[in-house]
This record gives structure tokens, sequence and C-alpha cells, in this order.
């Protein structure tokens, strides 16, 4: 969705992946660097502004022409691999600081404290479009007493989240 909004056809989804990839092998070449020669909370600091700048960024190519929007994109995808991927190697230096008799586990821990996270994050999402979008749309529908729109209303909502699980993408 991202792609198309900023004027790209999903053809190009591999060459953005690419991109993706060779900015996430640099970053991790060189984020580990910077690690040592700075230190790694330094790094990881500068990489968590980076991204911030890196989310508006995204946010921008979907309002700029597609002709300025579509090309940017891939420079953030590039950007997005290299602070991505320079960020590991100063967080895991900074955990593996903080348990140095069990680096695997304290590795294996702060993965898991990421995943569940990420589920978090997807839960509060889903409470928070519910609670504060869908809520109050069918508030305004129930108070319009047209049970057609209602009924039009929430079959839009369940074949959204169908289409969500089912989008076509592409060949598989």
């Amino acid at each position: 969705p991202l792609m198309l909004a900023a004027g790209l056809g999903l053809e190009l989804l591999p060459l953005a992946l690419l991109a993706n990839g060779i900015g996430a092998v640099a970053g991790s070449q060189f984020g580990g660097r910077v690690a040592d020669r700075l230190s790694p909370s330094s790094t990881v600091r500068m990489a968590s502004l980076a991204q911030i700048v890196l989310l508006l960024g995204f946010a921008s190519c979907v309002v700029l022409p597609p002709v300025i929007g579509g090309p940017l994109l891939f420079i953030l995808f590039a950007a997005g691999g290299f602070i991505g991927w320079g960020f590991w190697p100063s967080q895991s230096s900074l955990v593996v600081g903080l348990a140095p008799g069990a680096p695997a586990l304290a590795i294996a821990l702060s993965m898991t404290a990421l995943n569940i996270g990420v589920a978090l994050a997807a839960i509060i999402g889903l409470v928070a479009v519910s609670r504060w979008l869908l809520n109050p749309l069918f508030r305004v529908l129930a108070r319009a007493k047209a049970r057609e729109v209602m009924t039009a209303a929430a079959l839009l909502v369940v074949l959204g989240a169908i289409s969500v699980r089912w989008w076509p993408m592409g060949d598989r």
C-alpha cells in the first residue's frame, strides 16, 4: 500500500527489498564500527533519532508527487535497512553487557521482548481503531436509523478485514 500510495507499482517491490537489503548489509558493518568509535549507547540514540526522521520521510512519500515520492521511497527503504541493521550491533553489545555470563540468553530475551512489544502494539492499535474510529462511525450511522446503511457498514468492515488477509500480492 505504501508503494501504491507513492505512485509505484507492486512490480517494483523486489527492487525496494533489494535497496533495503543493500542498506542492511552496509548498516550492519557501519553500525558496529560506529559503536566501537563512539559508544554503543550513543549509536543507539543516534539510530533512534534517525528512525524518527525516517518515519517522517515515509509519511511524506504519500503526499509528494509520484515523480519525487517514488524515488524518495527507494532511498528511504535503503536508509531504513541501513539504520535498522546499524542499530543491532550496538543494542546487542548493550544487552550482552547486562548479562556477560549468558550472552546468548540475553540476546534471545531481547528478541523475545521485541516480539512481545510488536504483538502488544498490534493489540493496542486494534483497540484504538475500534474505539476511536469504528465506534464513532457506527454511532453516527445508528443515529441515522437507516438499518441498511448500518448493515452495509458492518459488511464493509468484515470485507476489509478479509481483504487484508487475502490481499493479492502477485504470483506467490
